[in-house]
């Protein structure tokens, strides 16, 4: 009977022992606590208030969010403001709809902003893609360019002979039977190889129908490949620019207004969005028209 009584009594002890607080530092703790009136700094204010910020318009400091959407919490107290204008809520029960309603048409104008941005990235995605599709439909005067270059840079040098690099640049700028300028570049060219023949493997054969230059005979026939493919160069680039409007112009207004249109899963969440705020907004309305009817009507009974 002894053990049991004993058994009771460690039962009914505390786990944990509280710390012995001598009078003195009783009495020093209150004094520090009369003296602490919370934060005083700026930055203390910010930390301790931003400690209790919660999600969305139910925050205490729903403009943290809103300025991290991008919205301008000064409009959303504006709106507040003209709607109680408006209802004159004449209970808490009122200004709660009213306030409700206030976010609701918030909510709304911001499925508006966010379907006009998707519309606009989509727009710049879509641009993206048709300068790419444009682009790559004008290879063959980006490969006609790059040949006619590297045979300018070639026939720069001062002791220039014709090679299979050269050739194969004449190639890239005309195709394989080029015509016109083109055809009297590859006569000038084969004027313009070694005499005595290619140095390297792969060196292209002398034409038979050509006459090979040498001495001073080759400068001027270097200059004067020069400046036909200067010329073509020109023609190439301007032709190449034509080009590139008349894509722009057939394909820019199909891919545009293809792009508008938002689409995928988060195009139908914005529009959930938007139907579930409408229908909140018809909802408090509905409500508080149907509570200022009951007051009028009560008002009307008490003036008989």
């Amino acid at each position: 009977m002894a053990l049991r009584g004993r058994l009771v009594e460690v039962s009914m002890a505390p786990l944990v022992k509280s710390p012995v607080v001598s009078p003195k530092k009783r009495a020093a703790n209150r004094a520090n606590g009369r003296r602490s009136r919370g934060p005083a700094t700026r930055e203390g204010l910010e930390r301790s208030a931003g400690s209790h910020i919660r999600h969305g318009f139910y925050s205490q400091r729903s403009g943290e969010a809103l300025r991290a959407l991008g919205e301008d919490p000064k409009e959303l107290r504006q709106l507040l403001e003209s709607l109680r204008t408006t209802w004159r809520p004449s209970d808490e029960f009122q200004e709660r709809l009213v306030e409700r309603l206030g976010r609701a048409m918030w909510r709304l104008e911001r499925s508006d902003r966010v379907q006009d941005s998707m519309a606009v990235n989509q727009v710049r995605e879509t641009s993206r893609e048709l300068s790419r599709l444009i682009e790559k439909d004008l290879e063959g005067y980006d490969d006609r360019l790059d040949g006619l270059k590297d045979l300018a840079k070639a026939v720069e040098r001062d002791r220039f002979v014709t090679d299979r690099n050269a050739l194969f640049a004449l190639l890239c700028a005309f195709g394989r039977e080029p015509k016109g300028r083109g055809e009297q570049i590859r006569t000038l060219l084969y004027q313009l190889l070694n005499p005595q023949g290619g140095s390297e493997p792969g060196d292209p054969e002398p034409d038979p129908d050509v006459l090979i230059a040498t001495g001073a005979d080759r400068a001027p026939l270097r200059e004067l490949i020069g400046r036909l493919v200067g010329e073509e160069f020109e023609v190439i680039s301007q032709a190449r620019e034509r080009e590139r409007r008349s894509l722009l112009e057939t394909k820019a207004a199909y891919f545009r207004d293809g792009a508008i249109p938002p689409g995928g899963e988060r195009a139908g969440a914005v529009f959930r969005m938007e139907e579930t705020s409408f229908r909140q907004i018809a909802k408090f309305t509905d409500l508080l028209l149907r509570l200022k009817a009951k007051e009028g009507r009560d008002e009307a009974g008490e003036g008989k």
